[in-house]
Order: C-alpha cells, then sequence, then structure tokens
C-alpha cells in the first residue's frame, strides 16, 4: 500500500474520532462557561447587595476555579490535538491535489493562526478534513498551465481520480500524460500513446461522448527514503 493511502486511512480515521471527540469537548467548553459567566455574575450580585457571607463567598470561588480548571484541561487537551493535526496537515499538503490545495487555503491559514480561537481553529480543520474525503471519493476536472520535465508549459486539462491519480490532456491533443502524488509535489509524466484513451476518458465525463470503460495508465505514489508524510 503505497504511502499517500496508507496516510488517508489514517486521516480518516483521525477524522471521525476528532469530529466525535470535538463534539463533545465544544459542548462541555460551552456549557462550562455558560456556567461561570452565570454564577460570577449571581456572586457579583449578591456581593454588591452585600448580603452574601464571607463562606459562601469561598465555597463559591472554590467551585468556580475547579470548574476553570476542567475548561482549561479541555482547552489544553484540544491544543494538543491542534498541535499535532497542524504537524500532520503540514506533511500532507505537498501531497495534495493543486485545486484541493486552492480550495483549503483558507482553512489552513486559520489553522495556522495562533491568534485565531481554539473553536475557529478546530472547525478549520474540521472543514478540511471534510473536504478532502470528499475530493477523494469524486472526479474532479482542472484546467492548469502544466510545467512539464522539459521545463516547457502547456495549458491543460487534468482529471483528477481521487487524491492520488491523475490525466491530462493539452487542448491540441498532442500533449497528454498522467501525474501522481509525492512528497515533493506531484509528478506529471508525458504518455502519449494514451492520448486518445486520456481524451475520451475527459469527454466520457463531461458528458459530450456515450458513457464507456476506458483503459488508463497509473503510477503507483512513491516515497523517497528521506520522504515522511507519516
Amino acid at each position: 500500500m503505497d504511502a499517500l493511502v496508507k496516510q488517508w486511512m489514517e486521516t480518516e480515521t483521525a477524522r471521525a474520532d476528532l469530529q466525535s471527540r470535538w463534539a463533545a469537548e465544544k459542548q462541555q467548553i460551552s456549557s462550562l462557561i455558560k456556567l461561570y459567566q452565570a454564577e460570577k455574575k449571581a456572586l457579583t450580585d449578591k456581593v454588591t447587595s452585600a448580603s452574601v457571607s464571607a463562606s459562601e463567598v469561598d465555597q463559591t470561588r472554590i467551585a468556580l476555579a475547579e470548574q476553570q480548571d476542567g475548561y482549561e484541561a479541555n482547552a489544553a487537551q484540544a491544543e494538543r490535538i491542534l498541535a499535532h493535526a497542524k504537524t500532520a496537515m503540514t506533511k500532507l499538503w505537498p501531497w495534495l491535489p493543486v485545486p484541493l490545495q486552492r480550495q483549503l487555503e483558507e482553512a489552513n491559514a486559520s489553522l495556522l493562526d495562533t491568534s485565531a480561537s481554539l473553536a475557529n481553529r478546530m472547525q478549520s480543520l474540521l472543514s478540511m478534513l471534510d473536504e478532502m474525503q470528499r475530493f477523494n471519493a469524486i472526479l474532479t476536472l482542472n484546467k492548469e498551465i502544466l510545467t512539464l520535465e522539459n521545463g516547457k508549459q502547456v495549458a491543460v486539462e487534468q482529471l483528477y481520480l481521487g487524491l492520488s491519480q491523475a490525466w491530462f490532456i493539452s487542448s491540441d491533443g498532442k500533449t497528454a500524460g498522467l501525474g501522481s502524488a509525492s512528497a515533493q509535489g506531484w509528478q506529471w509524466q508525458v504518455v502519449p500513446e494514451y492520448a486518445d484513451a486520456i481524451a475520451e476518458a475527459l469527454a466520457v465525463f463531461k458528458r459530450t461522448r456515450q458513457a464507456s470503460f476506458v483503459d488508463l495508465p497509473v503510477i503507483a505514489s512513491k516515497v523517497a527514503e528521506n520522504d515522511d508524510v507519516q
């Protein structure tokens, strides 16, 4: 199993677990904040009206301190989750298709923004994982200016199959090939002998040709010894 597929499986498992834990923790944190604010207001009102004893103030202060400790513990756990996620996402980023990177730019910036609220950063992470899951489940058509191995730039249409495989063809049909994910970014290889098949696959996808089975070449994503996407 190639490294990207393995990483994706681990990401999917983490996403489901993260959503479940964050939903529970977010509700708990929200409830604690509301309770803290309500009790703080009640205590302030009592002190203002001078109708509360010193012992009652101490008891309320202790209770609030314990609740605050619980809130801070949950927040610390969420921060640890985010720190791990940021490291993993940074390693995974080069492997993602360029059109998906564009879709995730805003959410990724929010995830990396330490001045953003905890809730916003966690929501950004979850939205990124959801978008990655969606992209991996569909075929995606993209137009791009592609730089080939010889340095030549060509305007092409690309057809992505999930996160790890894609094909391309130029508008004149003379330049065609396939791409695969790697830790250095997507690698594109010209395979002119498959131009007709790639053109047919694009036509079927765009529904300008009757649906049929098309044989297309694939490249397994390979990781060099110094690559690390774990």
